[in-house]
């Protein structure tokens, strides 16, 4: 071993271990942004090129961009007004694609309930990408929802080949999932879940795993399952240890990976869940991990996992500051911190 390589080595244990030692509860500091949106935001998704494009809130089309200084600061960038969808959406399914556009399909509100599209950032323009009425046909009723057929707020993950896996909320047919084409730019019949029936995937959060399976705790159960993209269906996985799902909405808090491969699923109980996956299936079973207050945690809250294996969430409103939390999935503690 050379001197060089000897002392690169020892550098970047020195890193680690200093990383390591910072305080688990350790908390953040807020900046605000210079410039504020032309208006108020939901959905933000970072694209490739490194500006920021967020969503008009609420039942909306409109879009909003937030491109970095030429420094790449966001504190100190500039917001500019995107082309608008075709159709009004409001929780929908999203997701950068590997070529950098960005596909949308449906909305739990608003008119593209059944209807999906594809914004490219180089033209700033939104291309309607048609749904076969043999897949979902907004006219007649799903087996699944007691609604018309729609997407709604459908999960979804892009898939190795580009592709992308969406779980229709009202599917055509009890347990259907659809995948979108990214080569032919058209959607086809994805396979069936391996456990179907109401609510299938409806409110369940998507995990994608080290090996490029998807993970998921089917809802109002403490069952899991994983789509294999190598053969292209949904097996059977560990048993939950927690119930995840709450009893009144039949709904989920977030879920993320986190750097040492395990998944980790927030409940709307309060009661977070963490499994560590191996060569599938299955899974090694789950176990509970840190109980959050229920005042400190509710469903459909989004959540990001931090390089230092800190989850970092929004918890609940008070006032006019919104609480956040810190997670340290090392030491499992937890701290807030509020946007000023």
């Amino acid at each position: 071993m050379t001197f060089t390589r000897f002392f690169f080595r020892l550098w970047r244990l020195c890193v680690m271990a200093w990383i390591w030692s910072l305080p688990a509860n350790a908390v953040g500091t807020w900046k605000p942004v210079t410039r504020s949106a032309p208006g108020p935001v939901s959905l933000m998704l970072l694209l490739s090129d490194g500006t920021v494009m967020a969503a008009d809130s609420d039942t909306n089309s409109g879009w909003y961009r937030l491109t970095p200084d030429i420094h790449g600061n966001y504190v100190n960038g500039t917001w500019s007004r995107l082309a608008s969808m075709h159709d009004t959406r409001h929780y929908y399914s999203s997701c950068v694609l590997k070529d950098g556009r960005v596909l949308v399909a449906g909305g739990e509100f608003g008119s593209g309930v059944a209807k999906s599209e594809i914004y490219n950032p180089l033209s700033n323009t939104w291309t309607q990408i048609v749904v076969p009425k043999s897949l979902l046909d907004p006219a007649k009723d799903s087996p699944e929802v007691g609604e018309k057929q729609g997407f709604y707020d459908s999960p979804c993950k892009i898939l190795p080949n580009g592709n992308v896996i969406v779980a229709p909320v009202g599917a055509s047919i009890t347990g259907g999932s659809m995948i979108y084409n990214i080569l032919s730019g058209s959607w086809t019949s994805g396979p069936k879940f391996f456990r179907v029936g109401y609510p299938d995937q409806g409110e369940a959060s998507w995990v994608k795993l080290p090996d490029d399976s998807i993970l998921t705790i089917d809802p109002a159960s403490i069952h899991s399952e994983r789509y294999i993209p190598a053969q292209n269906r949904w097996v059977n996985d560990a048993t939950v240890p927690v119930p995840i799902y709450d009893t009144v909405g039949v709904e989920i808090g977030a879920a993320v990976l986190l750097p040492d491969g395990r998944a980790m699923f927030f409940g709307a109980t309060g009661l977070p869940s963490s499994t560590r996956p191996r060569a599938p299936p299955p899974l090694v079973p789950g176990r509970l991990a840190r109980t959050f207050p229920m005042d400190w945690w509710r469903p459909m809250r989004p959540l990001r996992c931090c390089p230092t294996a800190r989850s970092f969430a929004p918890s609940v409103r008070h006032s006019s500051r919104m609480r956040w939390m810190w997670c340290s999935i090392r030491g499992r503690r937890r701290s807030t911190s509020s946007i000023p």
